[in-house]
């Protein structure tokens, strides 16, 4: 994709108000898309000046079961993965609308808590859709580890490899996004505002 197109990043509650400002004056994002459950939302709301100034939409994905402790060790993060691979779907459906919005929906912004995993597991579907070489995903998930701080466990390649083999069992980022009803010879055109 273009630089900038499609950012992905922890949930923008974490920014100072200066590095959002930096943020929102660098990138021009037009919409802002957040996987963040309900409860992580009320927790941690987006606030008023930032929802005003690009489109904010919702896509919950959750990780572990509600309930359960914060992924707290590379086993957790495994069984996660699998869980976000199996809840993935409306948070694919949204951005798969925001490119047949256009360029208009552009920058845009894909976050969640920590903008690894969720985010990481959207994003890699993606790219794989357009063809982009597993060794560039791996590489661009894996460079999250550069940004990562506080108790927030690092990027696993095995974590991401499982999820791979799911996708590749279930026919494919490809055949994802066709079970959404975009046919694969609309790829292109479709994510064209991406590029």
């Amino acid at each position: 994709t273009s630089m900038g197109r499609l950012v992905r990043t922890e949930a923008l509650t974490s920014l100072s108000k200066r590095e959002r400002s930096i943020l929102i004056e660098h990138l021009k994002p037009k919409t802002y898309l957040d996987l963040r459950t309900k409860d992580e939302r009320r927790l941690y709301p987006i606030d008023f000046e930032l929802k005003s100034s690009l489109k904010y939409t919702c896509a919950e994905v959750q990780g572990l079961p509600a309930g359960l402790p914060r992924i707290r060790t590379q086993f957790d993060l495994l069984t996660s993965y699998s869980l976000i691979f199996d809840r993935i779907a409306p948070a694919a459906e949204e951005l798969l609308a925001c490119c047949l919005d256009g360029s208009q929906q552009f920058p845009l912004i894909v976050g969640c808590s920590a903008g690894k995993d969720r985010t990481g597991v959207l994003v890699a579907i993606l790219l794989d859709a357009l063809g982009v070489k597993r060794r560039d995903i791996f590489d661009d998930y894996m460079a999250t580890e550069n940004a990562v701080s506080g108790n927030v466990l690092l990027p696993n390649r095995i974590a991401l490899a499982q999820m791979f083999d799911r996708l590749d069992m279930a026919g494919g980022a490809s055949g994802l996004f066709e079970s959404m009803g975009l046919a694969r010879r609309n790829f292109k055109r479709t994510f064209s505002p991406l590029f």
